[in-house]
């Protein structure tokens, strides 16, 4: 029988043995082949030349590779690489930790594929489109300090407007006491003090559509004026020095919200002009988040945020 020309598959085609992988005092033993062919970086450190017997550790036969990583940031990464179902793209729930372990992780050593998918992750969270806001799942508040030092950071910038949003969302006392708040640096604590203060400002001009003109064309002016003055008194007597401008009422598109309104015999004239109100001043807040809290206009963090998510 004559010879047959065969070939190896390069990406299935996995070097013999394992690696054991140590940070600290947390060893690993990983597939070496499979772990190169997830990450160019331990690619490359594999092929290079290495150490004549006896000069390097090695333990029941096995190399050691010893790595300056967070241990419980790389468990969570080796996790991603090597069990599928470990973290899933969005919609899947996962942990902020395990989101930031794999993003830094995945970006120390390369695996693309792992890198978009947290980015994915943080995109959902603090999103760039008020649309995409409204509709988020949702998030615990004191993350913010994690994602802000993490977008920071990594330069996913598009992140941190929504990020400071949340977390200069609280009483000012609270978001100075919380146990995360000196995690943050200096000049990012000053751009949170200075834009909560702004938060507080900014939350009435949301609601002119409680006691601004209904462009004129209410049916009965007088009953309807006076539901929608009891009612922004009570919005401002239960808010106090209240920083969430964007859920200063609720969503215009959510109709359930406005029954009350009919209800309480405001007519549709006027209904409809509340909303679109309503629903101008959220943009016009939204689109001024930016300029708030010191970052660049929204048009350049999109375009970072176009250009990360692609790579």
């Amino acid at each position: 029988m004559a010879d047959v020309l065969r070939s190896k598959a390069k990406n299935l085609w996995f070097c013999p043995g394992m690696v054991i992988l140590r940070a600290k005092t947390l060893e690993f033993q990983v597939p070496l082949g499979i772990l190169s062919t997830h990450s160019s970086v331990f690619e490359d450190l594999f092929t290079l030349p290495q150490p004549p017997p006896g000069e390097s550790e090695v333990v029941d036969g096995i190399p050691v590779v010893e790595l300056h990583d967070n241990p419980e940031q790389l468990q969570t990464f080796l996790n991603a690489i090597f069990d599928p179902s470990f973290f899933l793209p969005p919609p899947a729930v996962v942990q902020l930790d395990s989101i930031i372990a794999v993003l830094r992780l995945s970006h120390k050593y390369d695996v693309p594929y792992l890198h978009r998918r947290a980015l994915k992750h943080l995109d959902a969270a603090y999103p760039s489109e008020l649309s995409a806001y409204d509709r988020r799942p949702p998030v615990d508040w004191k993350n913010s300090v994690a994602a802000i030092q993490t977008a920071t950071e990594e330069g996913e910038l598009w992140l941190l407007p929504c990020a400071y949003y949340d977390l200069c969302s609280r009483p000012i006392v609270e978001m100075l006491s919380s146990p995360k708040w000196n995690a943050l640096g200096e000049e990012q604590r000053q751009t949170a003090i200075v834009g909560h203060s702004t938060l507080v400002q900014l939350f009435p001009t949301v609601l002119g559509f409680l006691h601004g003109r209904m462009a004129g064309r209410c049916e009965d002016p007088l009953p309807c004026y006076r539901v929608r003055a009891d009612l922004a008194s009570s919005i401002f007597e239960k808010s106090g020095s209240a920083t969430r401008p964007l859920e200063a009422y609720t969503s215009p598109d959510d109709d359930d919200s406005w029954d009350e309104w009919h209800c309480h015999g405001v007519c549709t004239r006027c209904i409809e002009d509340a909303k679109a109100q309503h629903a101008e001043a959220r943009q016009d807040f939204w689109d001024g988040l930016t300029e708030i809290f010191g970052l660049p206009e929204w048009g350049v963090l999109k375009d970072l945020r176009q250009t990360q998510l692609a790579s």
